[in-house]
Order: structure tokens, then C-alpha cells, then sequence
């Protein structure tokens, strides 16, 4: 038996008979002295303890701090410049869709479905919005190959009538380079915010940063102005990019009182009327880009959310959603969308494969994908020179105004 448990034993069996006694026992007599033999520790050893329980500390906290502090998930939008350039390619990408679709009529979905000889068949709950839905996936592809930050970088502006240039590089789904070119001006306002805008809003009493510049995709050129405000402790980044006062599309970067996250809000507006309003979240998560795109207004209802996929040397757009129904009934599920590429033209378009949860059959779709708005090659551009907005259109050169 262990010597520890023995003397546990002991203690328990006697110390009651110590406890009857031990009052009774008459200790004055006695010199009594209570000894503490003091122990010299040398200070090499002193100053090893103390450090050895600082790192102890020290490491507690160091990992208390790592556990506790919330990863940054925005490191997509890390700059003011970066806000300005996604407010102003974004806002304009649908702008430029929005004006073609409308000159044109052209409806751009053509609904197939893996059943397609079943007549009751009924379509997925997404064809319904992927008229409007195609238009946004238009504009998020070139997005989707950010990793951890967008590539935008702030220069000096080499156009006389403007100070600054930012210019955006990416690559669509199908590894095309991108390149938009944005130039402005801006003005300070300070404390005594004119009233001299083109579209007076809600911020433009407490507009501290005002930029006025243009951007130029398919060889027309869109204008743009843009507003940092401050109201309190907020900062709001909001821009309009329009071909006139009727014309436009605004975006204001802010955040989402329902859920207290930072998004982009969108405003479409074709003939003085609201086409439609949305909200978009862009965040990182293990490197990869990730888009969450709700719908608030018109005729498209559903949430989505968009993220980069590879497959052998194959990219594709993954897709989650959800929407609620007219009669409260919720459709949920995954959409895959790839790039196909007509042989023969060499035009290409979207196919959509939607698979509703619950539902063994797939939806498949096929809608219009337009080629990349960003610049051409050098060698495509040398033919071309830039030209005034509402007659020929300018090189595929962009221009742009924002700023924060």
C-alpha cells in the first residue's frame, strides 16, 4: 500500500481523538517557538523565476487574444481606393447590362430542364428571377478570382482634365485578363457641404469628400459622382454611375441595420423608375471571395451566395439560394454555373444547373454572359481612339471617378 494512503488512513482514524484532547492539554509551561528555516534563493535564480512566469503569463494571454479576436473578413475591401473602384465597376457593369438589355429587348434566359418531355414538369423557383439574377452574375464574375485583397492600386492621372486614376485588374471565369481604368477628381467639402450635386440624396448635408469623374465601357463613356459622408461615427461611400438624371445606377456602401454588417446597396433606375434594389456582402473565407447577393425590391425575391470553383483546369461559379415564394413557400438550394463556348462563334454563354433541395430532377438553364467590359489588349486598341459620350463610343480604355 502506498505511504500516502496509509497516512491518509491514520489522519482520519485519530484526528478525532486529537480533537477531543487537544483543549485540554496545558501548553503555558512551555517556551514554545515557531522555526521557519530561511532559505536564501541566489539571484540567478530569482530573476529565472520571474522571467519563467512572465512568459507563462505572457503566453496565456498571447493565446487568450488569439482565440478571442475576430478573424478579419474583409480584408477584400482593406482600402478606401478599394471601396471606390468595386462601387464604381460594380454600379456600371449594371448600368451598361441594364441599357442594352432595355435598347435591345432581348429576353436573355432560355429555360430548359433535364425533363423537358414532361409538360407538368414545373420550373425551379430561380428561373422565375434569373432574368434579373444573370444581370448581377454578369458583374460578380470578375470579382470571384480575389483571394485575399482586390488588386487596385491609386496613380496619377495622365488624362489632363482629371487628378487621379485607380486602376482595377482582374481575370474572368474563363482566366480573360481585366483592366478598368477610373479617373476623378475630388473636392473637399470640409464642414460646409454644397448643394451643387447632380443627384441630392439623403447623405449630401454631411458629404465631407465629393468626386465627380467618368468611366468608359464599350466605347461609351458613363459618368460618375460620388460622395464619402460623415454622419456621426459613420462613414458612407455612395456613387452614382448614370447616363442622365433618369438613367443610373447608385450604390452606397454602409452598414446593414438588420444585421450590422458593412454592404453594398443597390438602386437601378431605367426611365426615372426602380428597376429593382439589392444588397451585396463581399468577404474572404479560405481564400476565396465570397458574394452574398438578397434582393430586396422587384421582380427578383431570392438570396444567393456566390464562390469560385475549380475542376481540373476548369473554373465555375458555385451557388447557394434561397427563396420564399409568393404563398410563403420556401425553395432552397445549390446552382453550379459554367462557361460554355460556342465552337463556331466563340460566343459563350452561362448554363445554370440548379438542384432544389429535396428534388431528384436538375433544372438546367441557359442564359446570355457578356464578354468582359474591362479593356482590350494593347494590340486590339491601337485602331481605336476615344471618343464623346452620347455619339461614338470611346476605346475600351475605362474611365472613372470615386473616391472615399
Amino acid at each position: 500500500m502506498k505511504r500516502s494512503i496509509i497516512e491518509s488512513k491514520i489522519l482520519k482514524t485519530y484526528q478525532p481523538m486529537i480533537d477531543e484532547v487537544k483543549y485540554n492539554i496545558d501548553l503555558t509551561d512551555y517556551d514554545i517557538k515557531l522555526h521557519r528555516p530561511s532559505v536564501k534563493m541566489p539571484a540567478f535564480a530569482l530573476r529565472f523565476a520571474l522571467r519563467s512566469f512572465l512568459v507563462i503569463i505572457l503566453a496565456g494571454l498571447g493565446y487568450f487574444m488569439f482565440q478571442t479576436a475576430p478573424s478579419s473578413t474583409n480584408s477584400v475591401l482593406a482600402k478606401s481606393t478599394d471601396i471606390v473602384a468595386f462601387e464604381a465597376v460594380s454600379s456600371t457593369d449594371l448600368l451598361v447590362q441594364t441599357a442594352i438589355h432595355q435598347a435591345t429587348n432581348l429576353a436573355s434566359v432560355y429555360p430548359q430542364t433535364t425533363s423537358s418531355l414532361l409538360a407538368f414538369e414545373p420550373l425551379s423557383a430561380v428561373a422565375t428571377e434569373l432574368d434579373t439574377l444573370n444581370y448581377y452574375l454578369n458583374m460578380i464574375e470578375q470579382f470571384l478570382s480575389t483571394q485575399t485583397a482586390l488588386d487596385v492600386v491609386l496613380q496619377e492621372s495622365e488624362l489632363s482634365q482629371y487628378d487621379y486614376k485607380i486602376v482595377y485588374q482582374s481575370v474572368d471565369l474563363s482566366g480573360k485578363p481585366i483592366i478598368y481604368n477610373l479617373y476623378y477628381n475630388e473636392s473637399d467639402l470640409g464642414s460646409s457641404p454644397t448643394s451643387d450635386f447632380v443627384f441630392n440624396d439623403e447623405g449630401s448635408d454631411h458629404t465631407a469628400l465629393l468626386l465627380t469623374g467618368e468611366i468608359t465601357i464599350l466605347k461609351t463613356k458613363y459618368l460618375l459622382e460620388g460622395k464619402k459622408i460623415i454622419d456621426g461615427n459613420d462613414e458612407i461611400y455612395s456613387l452614382y454611375s448614370y447616363i442622365d438624371t433618369a438613367n443610373y445606377v447608385y450604390v452606397r456602401y454602409e452598414t446593414d441595420l438588420e444585421d450590422g454588417n458593412k454592404k453594398f446597396f443597390y438602386t437601378v433606375v431605367t426611365d426615372g423608375q426602380t428597376i429593382n434594389k439589392s444588397k451585396i456582402k463581399v468577404e474572404t473565407e479560405n481564400n476565396n471571395l465570397v458574394t452574398d447577393l438578397e434582393f430586396v425590391e422587384g421582380d427578383a425575391v431570392g438570396k444567393y451566395r456566390f464562390v469560385r470553383g475549380e475542376l481540373g483546369t476548369s473554373a465555375y461559379i458555385d451557388v447557394t439560394y434561397q427563396i420564399l415564394g409568393e404563398n410563403e413557400e420556401n425553395e432552397q438550394g445549390s446552382i453550379r454555373v459554367d462557361i460554355i463556348t460556342d465552337e463556331v462563334s466563340g460566343n459563350t454563354t452561362y448554363a445554370y444547373t440548379v438542384r432544389p433541395d429535396g428534388e431528384d430532377v436538375e433544372h438546367k438553364y441557359e442564359t446570355e454572359r457578356k464578354d468582359s467590359f474591362g479593356e482590350q489588349d494593347d494590340d486590339e486598341q491601337e485602331d481605336e481612339q476615344p471618343e464623346d459620350h452620347e455619339q461614338e463610343p470611346e476605346d475600351i480604355e475605362d474611365q472613372e471617378d470615386s473616391q472615399h
